[in-house]
């Protein structure tokens, strides 16, 4: 389903009045699966540069759920939804922090 920011955010406003109909759940749906992608080549760009300085890390990703989506649209009225900057994201816990220096300075050279 290709999706345009303008239907995304008419959704958002749905959401946000609590106008939950089956075709603003897709576009929320559709909006969020859209970070899928991105967000697994994110996770491997992080794995792989974590490899480098260290195998004994913790790792972590998600998309933000629903729930978190639509309180969040409720928390921040003036927030379109094509613009919230945390659908997805993820994360990786080091043992120590010359390790996370080391990580931050690698991932500074390949963005």
């Amino acid at each position: 389903m290709e999706i345009s920011k303008k239907s995304v955010d008419k959704a958002g406003e749905s959401l946000r009045r609590r106008q939950n109909d089956e075709d603003t759940l897709d576009t929320l749906a559709a909006w969020r699966n859209k970070h899928i992608y991105p967000l697994n080549l994110a996770f491997k760009l992080l794995k792989k540069q974590t490899d480098k300085v260290g195998n004994h890390a913790i790792y972590g990703q998600r998309l933000k759920r629903v729930s978190s989506i639509l309180h969040k649209l409720e928390r921040l009225p003036e927030t379109k939804l094509s613009r919230l900057q945390d659908i997805g994201g993820c994360r990786v816990i080091l043992s120590d922090y010359d390790k996370l220096r080391a990580l931050s300075a690698g991932l500074k050279k390949v963005s």
